[in-house]
């Protein structure tokens, strides 16, 4: 993703840190990265390690393609394209 880096922390440490008290259970968080190209995009995260519980469907009346994705860890990530 030319450079880009996003970090995640484990419960543990972010409770101990900041004070909070995380969610620790099921899918926490869903980071939705935009895509001109849904179908390269999810090849390329599958390709990567990662798994899909679903095929991609309409969203919003056929405006949008959505894929869900889950990386080796589990967490999950929404690949979006804007169709019309």
């Amino acid at each position: 993703m030319g450079g880009f880096a996003l970090g995640l922390v484990l419960p543990g440490p972010a409770a101990e840190a900041h004070g909070i008290d995380p969610v620790t259970t099921g899918h926490r968080a869903v980071i939705t990265l935009w895509t001109d190209d849904l179908d390269a995009a999810l090849a390329l995260a599958l390709a990567s390690g990662g798994h899909s519980p679903g095929d991609p469907d309409e969203f919003l009346d056929g405006a949008l393609r959505v894929a869900f994705v889950e990386d080796p860890d589990g967490h999950p990530a929404q690949l979006v394209q804007r169709i019309r």
